[in-house]
């Protein structure tokens, strides 16, 4: 990943000011991977004379409303760099609101996908306002690659060795959740169920993301805490591939966690099995030595 074009950018040194953002626990993780790889770069956060104007990577832009958070933006001659995220646009009218936005700032635009199905969608984009569209990675696996070997021992000190006997089903409960996952009962295990990207969900004043941060580092240890985790949230596999534990990944709404998973996990999993299908999943769990009820 060391060619991988957001890094090229960082390492370039721009003086960057982020849009404020809060979002859920995996916003969290996504978010500290953010400001670790811009402060190991030559890259610097500001507040003010800022050379571009930034927001947070993540989920499926054009599925939520965030173009509320575009409304705030004022036109300017800086432009607006989106971090690598998933693109999914909800409907025509969700686009066309989007796409009258951009034209009313008026600013060049970046955005940087994180694989290449969100790409095609940022692309549809792109040919209205003029924009440039980027094949990265999620900042969590830039992360895991440039930096997070700084950081392993300080959090290993925080979080405690996962619980032997202890099974995580951590699952969706919106809109992005296909259905067939829900309802998950393992036997032969202790479970905790639980959806914990909901856990730490914080304003864009409680960023809370460094190291030693309580949201970040409860929704972290919320991660690590299981022997097994079975989920449909991409940064939950994510944060437990960091220390590569045992992980039985869902697909979800779209191409979100599918396109990830083909891109940039498949080949090196680190302790993600990624499952398509009901079958499927019981067999990884019987894998485990348990079973579903």
């Amino acid at each position: 990943m060391l060619d991988d074009p957001l890094l090229q950018f960082l390492a370039s040194g721009p003086k960057l000011k982020f849009i404020p953002f809060g979002g859920n626990g995996g916003d969290r993780l996504l978010q500290f991977a953010e400001r670790r790889l811009i402060e190991e770069s030559a890259a610097r956060e500001v507040t003010e004379e800022y050379e571009y104007l930034c927001y947070h990577g993540g989920g499926y832009f054009g599925w939520y409303p965030d173009f509320d958070l575009l409304q705030g933006v004022e036109p300017g001659p800086e432009p607006l760099v989106f971090f690598p995220r998933a693109c999914l646009w909800r409907d025509d009218e969700t686009f066309e609101t989007y796409r009258s936005e951009f034209e009313r700032i008026g600013r060049p635009v970046i955005f940087y996908a994180r694989e290449p199905e969100s790409a095609d969608q940022f692309v549809r984009m792109a040919e209205k306002i003029g924009a440039e569209v980027l094949l990265s990675h999620s900042c969590v696996l830039l992360y895991e690659c440039e930096v997070f070997g700084k950081d392993e021992g300080l959090l290993r000190t925080v979080l405690r060795d996962p619980h032997p006997n202890l099974v995580g089903v951590y699952l969706r409960a919106d809109d992005e959740s296909l259905g067939w996952g829900q309802g998950i009962c393992v036997s032969g295990c202790d479970v905790l169920t639980v959806d914990p990207a909901m856990c730490g969900f914080l304003s864009p004043e409680h960023t809370g993301t460094e190291i030693g941060g309580a949201a970040y580092m409860a929704y972290l240890g919320l991660v690590h805490l299981p022997s097994l985790v079975i989920t449909d949230r991409l940064h939950v596999a994510l944060g437990r591939r960091l220390f590569g534990l045992d992980t039985i990944l869902l697909p979800s709404l779209g191409h979100k966690v599918t396109a990830v998973w083909r891109r940039s996990l498949s080949e090196d999993p680190r302790g993600i099995v990624f499952v398509e299908t009901p079958e499927e999943l019981r067999r990884a769990v019987e894998d485990h030595g348990l079973s579903l009820e």
